[in-house]
């Protein structure tokens, strides 16, 4: 293999990994959407529970929704952003609180950290409700801790590409 080969096969590989970089960076920033959208429930069964739980973006990936004071609708990965251990979402505080080394994250204010290690907020999850009471998990604000999702793993899981 002549120098020239060699430099163009290196240089492509160093191309293709810095898209890969490029891809995930960017679909972190822009918040991570999904094809079409996830239902997880109905604003019935929600009202009745309280709380639902579901998995978003993926299936390791446990979340919640629940109804905020004011009334509007509030989701949000329930793996905390220090070292991924399950949190759990305490109404009457409206705090997620993880037992493994005391974060708390606020309800209210976007799942901004209010105490202990954790390093960034609960990642955020927009949901939608349709005129027949269904809602509808859409997007998240970041990966939740432990996945790395690039846009190509997002392809894979979903079918196709909607960044």
């Amino acid at each position: 293999m002549k120098r020239r080969e060699t430099l163009l096969i290196l240089s492509t590989g160093a191309v293709a990994i810095a898209s890969d970089a490029t891809a995930f960076i960017q679909s972190a920033q822009a918040g991570l959407k999904y094809p079409g959208r996830l239902k997880i429930g109905t604003i019935t069964e929600m009202d009745s529970k309280k709380i639902l739980h579901f998995n978003f973006p993926t299936e390791e990936s446990p979340a919640v929704v629940f109804r905020l004071p004011n009334g509007q609708l509030a989701a949000f990965s329930t793996i905390c952003t220090h070292m991924g251990c399950p949190v759990q979402y305490e109404a009457s505080d409206q705090l997620f609180k993880c037992p493994c080394h005391q974060s708390h994250f606020s309800a209210t204010m976007s799942g901004a950290v209010v105490a202990g290690p954790a390093p960034r907020p609960l990642p955020k999850i927009s949901v939608d409700v349709d005129h027949d009471g269904n809602i509808y998990a859409t997007s998240i604000s970041e990966p939740p801790f432990g996945t790395k999702m690039s846009i190509h793993e997002v392809e894979e899981i979903y079918g196709e590409k909607k960044l």
